[in-house]
């Protein structure tokens, strides 16, 4: 337990040295959530009332800071050009683009390509995302995939608040109530971040779910049978982890640039190989691009080179 808390305590350190104005809200917001979760499992009255206070005083702490000292945590007021106009421009933009792929959106993956023509001027070259993840889930699948997801998403809650309220175990209670938090803020921070871009949140997010949905029991698991599907199962999912290594093998080999000309280029050609995205490609144009400039001898060369990569990620993503 000592080591958990300090361990809750580095993560805390950490959303506040990072100033993630989503983060801070999503956390003290869950935390309140838990807190008020928690309040009708505590026998003592007065103890009650004070959780209740801490839960208020956390969310009013919150709310003074960035009203009284915005810039604490990162907000610019007064400025035309900052993150929070540019999450207005492009929620304003997304919704107009939502309006015309209403029922199936422009589907899966194809958000920065497809959003690249709805964007307003002031933001052309700065974001590629809409910075909601919400919000790139109805524009990708419409109403109709946004709708099942949601449902889903509510079926999960409404079974795990009745097995939450039947619970007679204490520490069940506590332990719900903490995974119920964890998860509504996970959903809120997503509403102003597009985060599960990042595979690692979102595996935490369906962990978290995963929690939530499963039947809480302190029985040790004891397998009855062996399924003769266990061999080609176990198999099929060490090939699916290879292949969701792909991208990482791919970004380790395209972040070193501090290497010579030759070097970028052959690990951008090797990360391309492992992961065809079409940014590596954009990147080889740049990098022969950059290289034109500094040899002027081989300029006409290299600049065939650059229009030739370009022209290839212009392919792979218009």
């Amino acid at each position: 337990q000592t080591i958990l808390l300090f361990a809750i305590c580095i993560i805390l350190y950490a959303i506040f040295r990072a100033l993630n104005r989503g983060a801070l809200f999503s956390i003290t917001i869950s935390m309140s959530i838990m807190v008020f979760l928690a309040l009708g499992f505590i026998s003592a009255k007065k103890w009650r009332w004070i959780m209740r206070c801490v839960g208020l005083a956390l969310v009013a702490c919150l709310v003074t800071i960035a009203y009284r000292f915005p810039s604490s945590i990162g907000f610019s007021l007064g400025k035309s050009e900052n993150s929070v106009s540019y999450r207005i421009s492009m929620y304003r933009t997304g919704l107009r683009m939502a309006s015309d792929f209403p029922l199936w959106g422009i589907g899966l993956g194809s958000i920065v390509s497809g959003f690249h023509s709805y964007k307003e001027a002031f933001i052309i070259g700065k974001v590629d995302h809409v910075h909601s993840d919400w919000l790139e889930l109805l524009l990708q699948t419409g109403i109709i995939g946004f709708m099942v997801y949601a449902m889903g998403l509510f079926l999960l809650a409404y079974n795990s608040y009745r097995q939450w309220i039947s619970s007679t175990l204490l520490r069940e209670r506590w332990f719900l109530a903490g995974a119920m938090a964890a998860a509504i803020a996970n959903i809120l921070h997503s509403l102003v971040e597009f985060s599960f871009q990042i595979p690692a949140n979102a595996v935490i997010l369906f962990a978290v779910l995963s929690l939530i949905g499963t039947k809480f029991s302190y029985k040790p698991l004891r397998f009855q049978y062996r399924s003769p599907l266990r061999i080609p199962l176990s198999i099929l999912t060490f090939v699916l982890i290879a292949f969701a290594g792909r991208p990482a093998i791919a970004y380790v080999l395209s972040s070193k640039i501090e290497r010579s000309y030759e070097e970028r280029v052959e690990y951008l050609v090797k990360a391309h190989q492992w992961n065809p995205n079409p940014s590596y490609v954009l990147r080889l144009s740049n990098v022969y691009l950059k290289k034109s400039e500094v040899t002027p001898g081989e300029k006409d060369v290299l600049l065939r080179g650059a229009l030739n990569y370009a022209l290839k990620a212009l392919v792979l993503e218009p």
